[in-house]
């Protein structure tokens, strides 16, 4: 159902995404309407901070290249569309909260200049997804919704 929402995007815009969402189609098709992605890596990803153009320490630019397979989500028509390759800039941040473990993730982004868009500022960026995340989940659960995806509930949402 999210990825919906990719066909609505206006240049400019950013999608903030966890790491169901950290593939290259994903990323393909945000950028393929002129907005920007801020992806978590997901785990089935492999990365190699030996590779690429390096921008700075955990920081590079890198060329994926597109999977000779569609996924199920996309039709014909819209993988035909999508580029052959994409410049990605992939991120390796420690998230520090206080009071909890550092967290290590990587981000890949679609915003590929490093002194506008600079680590700590994609580290906040996407730490800000995770507070409106458990925001909407608080509302949910306080309004007897269920759960954020409306499951869990004879009301739905």
């Amino acid at each position: 159902m999210a990825r919906q929402i990719y066909k609505s995007l206006k240049p400019g815009e950013v999608v903030l995404a966890d790491a169901l969402y950290g593939n290259k189609v994903d990323l393909a098709l945000v950028q393929s309407q002129g907005a920007d992605g801020v992806f978590r890596k997901n785990h089935h990803r492999k990365t190699d901070f030996r590779r690429g153009q390096k921008l700075g320490i955990g920081d590079r630019i890198v060329t994926w290249t597109k999977p000779k397979k569609a996924p199920n989500h996309i039709s014909a028509q819209e993988w035909a569309s999508l580029l052959d390759t994409l410049q990605v800039r992939e991120v390796h941040l420690a998230i520090l909260k206080p009071g909890f473990r550092p967290k290590q993730i990587i981000l890949f982004t679609t915003l590929l200049d490093p002194k506008r868009y600079r680590k700590a500022r994609l580290a906040e960026l996407y730490q800000r997804r995770w507070e409106t995340e458990v925001d909407i989940k608080h509302i949910f659960h306080n309004f007897g919704y269920g759960d954020a995806a409306g499951q869990n509930s004879s009301n739905g949402a």
